[in-house]
Parts: C-alpha cells; structure tokens; sequence
C-alpha cells in the first residue's frame, strides 16, 4: 500500500551533501537516511544510472555496484571511488535494454534517472530496476509527478509493501534555485533545506517529483541471478557489449552556419542525425542537400538506433544549440545509445540569424 503523511518525514542528521539546490539536498539526505536504516556491511547495493558518482556518499558501508550507459562517466566514477572504498564495482549497462539486469541487489537507489527517459520505455525501465531487487529487498526511486509516476505506484504496490510516498523539489526550492537570481549556497543551504523542503506539506501540487521509498515483498524474486563480486571495476552487467576503450565525441563549434556549411563537406559520406528544427532552416535545406544518409533526432526507432551503432563509422550530428534541439529526452537518449559503440562529431553554430548560440547540454555532457 502507499503512505503519504502530510507531512515530509524529520532528518536526524541533515547534511550538506549537495550545496547549491536545496530540493537535492533534501532528496539526497532522504535518501541516505533510508540507505543507513536498512544496509547493513554484507548487502549489494546498486547505484543505478550512477553517473559520475556524485552520490557515492550518501551510501553507507556495504557492496556499492554503479550502473550507467555512458562509459566516460563510468570512468570517472571508478578514479574518484578509490578513494573512498576499493571494492566498488562499476558497469556499463542500459536499464532500457530487453532483457533487464542479470543481478539481483539487496537494494537499489535510482535518483533523478527517470526524468530522462521518454515515455514509451519508461515501463520496461521500471521493470527493469524493480525486478533487480532481490525478495525482501528495499528501493529508493524517484520521477517527475506525471512522469510515470502513476504507473510506477501500481507497480510497487502490487510487488513491494510499506511505499512511502515522499514529494520533492518544492515550488520554493525551484524559484530559490533559479538562474540569474539563485539564492542558495553552502553557507545557508540546510537553513534552505528546512525551508523549501522539510517544513514544506507533503503535497503534489506543490511539488516537481515524487520519491518511493520500499521493501520488496517475500517471494517476489524472479529467479535472476544472484550477484558476484566483479573481477573488472568496469565490465557489462546486462546484454551491453563490454567496452573496454572509450568512445570518442568530437565537438567542433563555428562562429556561423556558413564555416558550419563547408567544413561538413569533408564529411558527406558519413551518416548524418539533425535535429527537425534546424533540418527546416536555410541552412538544414544547405546541410542535408549534401548528405546521403539522413535521419532525424526526433523519429528515431529502436532498430534505426542500432543499425548505426553497429555502422563501424563516425556519425555526424547537427542541430544541438540551445533552441534548435528536438526533444530533450528523445535526443539524450538516442545519442547515448548510439556512442557506446561509435564516434560522434558534434558540429555547432555560435551565430544563427543574427543571434549567438550556445551548445546544450545534451552536446556537452551526453
């Protein structure tokens, strides 16, 4: 069953774990409480889509596993965790691939992962993650209230019990965190914290995401494989190919679409991805005249995807400035899928019709 308490539950030990945004302080903290009161030393535990390991702190003592689709990533979480305990193990994995993981953990905590995940696989991504938790096992989750969030509470409560409903980033952490006005810092964020977060009512409306915290029911195991320690602290823990060397991106930026233009001459013999925006401009009309295999951001199917991840070429990629990219998490996703297993270069314009550009994230980041 689901428990939402109107009021959001008291931290014993707040923290300034993230000091620049006050709704991950809290989700973050929320997180590591839940995290201490259910771990013991022996568990597994799994971080998943773990990223650069930005929240291997709020795990207490025990086997910490990280997972995530990027392989850059993975291999700045392995340099930073040396530090802090050398028996964490790091994959490269896709929690959207058929097929699911092929271990069971004692826990899982997946935090801020399913906001980048479109729609249509969102219910094989909740599979995924919730079928990894062994029987009696406890989960830490979270999404963007209509985000999923519907279907994911039906499947908790038909396959874990004690679903403890928790809202997050209030309207107040979202105008406090705001550009150019941000007003949080290190020096006020756990007054911040208590705020916009804890002394906020425990109410949707008011509220960005939504966090599940539950314990697996009793014999809700599936028969997936049970864990063993990793003999590489970067291998494969699903049905992704082990990666053993990175994948380059190459990001290349003109000042303006016409050295843009003619600087893709050189590379017209290879695949080209646009976004639809830019393919419907002037200079996507000059782009794509060009090219010969053409495809777009926005429609891209599953086994389109996969048929240039195995092309064995550089892809070029255009149409990624702030204003001119298809939807975010559609573009996220695919070119995340794609990199694992071939170059991408990125060409960006810093001026288009008069007006400066600058390179999304999705560009930057991945």
């Amino acid at each position: 069953m689901l428990i939402v308490s109107k009021k959001k539950p008291n931290i014993k030990e707040l923290k300034s774990i993230c000091n620049f945004m006050s709704s991950k302080n809290f989700l973050w903290n929320i997180t590591r409480e839940f995290l201490y009161e259910n771990t013991i030393k022996e568990h597994n535990v799994l971080d998943a889509a773990s990223s650069y390991g930005i929240t291997r702190e709020i795990f207490p003592e025990c086997f910490y596993y990280g997972i995530d689709i990027e392989i850059k990533r993975i291999k700045s979480a392995v340099a930073l965790s040396t530090s802090i305990n050398n028996s964490d193990r790091f994959y490269l994995g896709d929690l959207t691939s058929e097929g699911g993981l092929i271990y069971q953990f004692d826990g899982i905590v997946s935090l801020n992962t399913l906001s980048h995940i479109y729609p249509s696989i969102l219910q094989k991504t909740f599979n995924n993650i919730t079928s990894a938790v062994k029987s009696g096992g406890y989960l830490a989750i979270n999404t963007n209230i209509g985000h999923g969030s519907s279907e994911l509470a039906r499947l908790l409560q038909e396959n874990f019990e004690n679903v403890n409903v928790i809202y997050t980033e209030s309207k107040k952490s979202i105008k406090d965190e705001e550009r150019p006005h941000k007003v949080i810092n290190k020096n006020n964020i756990i007054e911040k914290t208590i705020e916009n977060e804890i002394h906020v009512p425990n109410q949707a409306n008011i509220h960005k995401q939504i966090l599940f915290l539950a314990t697996k029911k009793v014999g809700m195991n599936k028969g997936i494989i049970q864990n063993k320690k990793s003999p590489l602290r970067t291998s494969s823990i699903n049905k992704v190919a082990l990666i053993g060397t990175i994948i380059h991106t190459k990001r290349v930026s003109f000042k303006d679409d016409t050295e843009l233009i003619e600087a893709l001459k050189n590379h017209c013999s290879k695949p080209l991805l646009i976004s639809r925006k830019l393919a419907n401009h002037e200079t996507g009309h000059k782009i794509i005249s060009a090219h010969q295999k053409i495809y777009y951001l926005d429609s891209l199917p599953t086994n389109t995807i996969d048929d240039l991840s195995s092309c064995n070429q550089s892809i070029v990629v255009c149409g990624l400035e702030t204003g001119w990219e298809d939807d975010h998490l559609t573009t996220r996703h695919c070119l995340n899928r794609i990199r694992k297993h071939c170059g991408l270069i990125i060409f960006t314009s810093s001026k288009r019709d008069g007006l400066n550009l600058r390179t999304t994230d999705i560009a930057r980041f991945g």
